[in-house]
């Protein structure tokens, strides 16, 4: 089913195949007693970012929702990106001020260079015009705020969490997505424009809630939210129907919302055996 205020609504195979990946990834939620739910963020036809719903394990927070975690690693990659790009700039004999140059080195230690889907090169780096000084300034101040205000999230030891890297590579590893659909430093930098030029496309294997819906949206980068199984308890579309008219109305983004395009049938079963099965059990550990 479609939602009515989709304008357009055409459907690629690249949105079937990255819905497919989503409800393929969506299954070790499952597993870990965690509602069936994973996204995939896309930028022109490029993944920039995947997340795994852990609601309720290992720790009970309602901020781990698949949508959430997608966009919380694109941050944390949109960083660990820059500090990468920095790195390289510096080892290609760059010249970097003695502050930024003592944080690229405090975060090397920390793990920020073991991130899979950074795939970009001095080379190509410098092809794309990231290399210039205004881009190699913005890069450093914007990194050492990001530092200074704990934006990494890291572990009990202090290194960057390997959370977010682990769920990425464990896709790679498995085939659920494939290395030559990762986005390049360009997509990311696209995405640092505070204008909302960039538009992604949201993928989940589960109707979003509403606070998913609307935290993912309001930041102005999203084109187009699609997904999978319909959630007629809790979704954002089938229970709050003057979300997407104000949304539209307004002119805001997103612009196309789809429901039911690829996998259905797999993902309602994963859900409907989670509330019937899980959700219980998992609502009383919660609860006690």
């Amino acid at each position: 089913e479609r939602v009515t205020q989709v304008k357009g609504g055409a459907v690629s195979d690249f949105d079937r195949r990255m819905m497919r990946a989503a409800v393929k990834l969506a299954e070790k939620p499952l597993s870990q007693n965690n509602t069936p739910a994973a996204t995939i963020l896309s930028l022109q036809g490029k993944i920039v970012s995947i997340g795994q719903n852990r609601a309720y394990a290992p720790l009970h927070d309602w901020r781990r929702h698949g949508e959430m975690e997608a966009m919380a690693a694109l941050t944390q990659r949109t960083y660990s990106g820059m500090a990468n790009v920095l790195i390289r700039f510096r080892d290609s004999g760059g010249p970097l001020n003695p502050e930024v140059l003592a944080m690229l080195s405090k975060l090397e230690r920390q793990g920020v260079k073991e991130d899979p889907g950074f795939i970009d090169t001095a080379a190509t780096l410098k092809e794309g015009g990231f290399f210039g000084p205004q881009k190699i300034a913005s890069y450093g101040a914007a990194l050492q705020a990001f530092v200074s205000e704990g934006g990494f999230i890291r572990d009990e030891e202090g290194k960057l969490h390997p959370h977010h890297a682990e769920v990425l590579r464990d896709a790679l590893a498995e085939g659920t997505i494939q290395k030559a659909d990762l986005a390049d430093w360009s997509a990311f930098d696209q995405l640092r424009d505070a204008s909302g030029t960039a538009k992604m496309d949201l993928y989940t294997s589960l109707e979003p809630c509403g606070m998913c819906m609307q935290n993912c949206t309001s930041q102005g980068h999203m084109g187009r939210v699609l997904y999978a199984a319909k959630d007629a308890y809790g979704g954002g579309v089938s229970t709050l129907p003057h979300y997407a008219d104000l949304y539209f109305k307004a002119e805001r983004v997103p612009y196309e919302i789809i429901g039911g395009v690829e996998a259905e049938a797999q993902a309602q079963a994963m859900y409907e055996h989670f509330f019937k099965a899980i959700y219980p059990k998992a609502k009383a550990g919660a609860a006690g």
